[in-house]
């Protein structure tokens, strides 16, 4: 059985107006690597559009080759903040707009549509949302559930993070605008450190729980998707 790798993913981008996802340009996919750690940064800090669509599709291509790479020696486990709603559809929607999963994945397609290809590649990753896993903590709301404030919460349990500060989402076009890419890069650190650090908190808070609890939990899901009543 290969062994389990984890990794800390994070998305930049560049949206200078509008909704996202229309329009929005991804200039930066940042990776942190667990055992041993690493952080790897797919870059495309490109100034004119036309370079920046060049740049984007490199990007994805070099994106997608590393991770179909990675999977070929290990099960892989991406743990993100909003991946589910954010990162994970904005990588599929891209890699479709320029032709990247033709292009990285070719005859391991086996014949089946892009899309349907590409939705079931990252269905066959385990994807842990840390903001989703904490909805119940906030009243199944999704406002107000920023990794600031997270890792403010987790400080008063005792947990610390590497994360002090952190950049704004919404400043990133300026500091692209202005040429700031290493302050770009050093956001995309911070966020996925950050992410680390709130993922280890909530794991030793978990193993607090009664191991009877636990298991009373699980076997309660397990009869329940059986037809059964507990």
């Amino acid at each position: 059985m290969k062994k389990v790798k984890r990794m800390q993913l994070d998305v930049e981008t560049y949206r200078p107006g509008g909704e996202g996802f229309t329009g929005e340009e991804i200039i930066l996919i940042g990776v942190l690597e667990d055992e041993p750690e690493e952080y790897i940064f797919f870059e495309n800090f490109k100034k004119t559009k036309g370079e920046r669509i060049a740049g984007e599709r490199d990007m994805l291509v070099n994106f997608y080759s590393y991770l179909k790479d990675l999977r070929r020696q290990s099960m892989v486990e991406i743990v993100g903040f909003n991946i589910l709603r954010y990162d994970v559809p904005l990588l599929i929607a891209k890699a479709l707009k320029y032709g990247v999963v033709k292009e990285v994945f070719g005859e391991e397609m086996g014949g089946a549509h892009e899309a349907e290809f590409i939705s079931r590649y990252w269905h066959d990753i385990c994807i842990v949302d840390i903001m989703q896993t904490l909805l119940p903590f906030n009243n199944m709301i999704f406002k107000g559930l920023k990794l600031g404030n997270v890792v403010t919460a987790l400080r008063e349990w005792g947990c610390e993070t590497a994360l002090k500060d952190s950049v704004e989402g919404r400043l990133i076009a300026e500091l692209f605008e202005n040429g700031e890419y290493d302050k770009v890069r050093e956001k995309n650190k911070k966020d996925l450190e950050a992410i680390r650090d709130v993922y280890r908190c909530l794991r030793a808070l978990i193993n607090k729980i009664p191991k009877e609890l636990k298991l009373k939990v699980a076997t309660s899901t397990l009869v329940e998707e059986k037809g059964h009543k507990p």
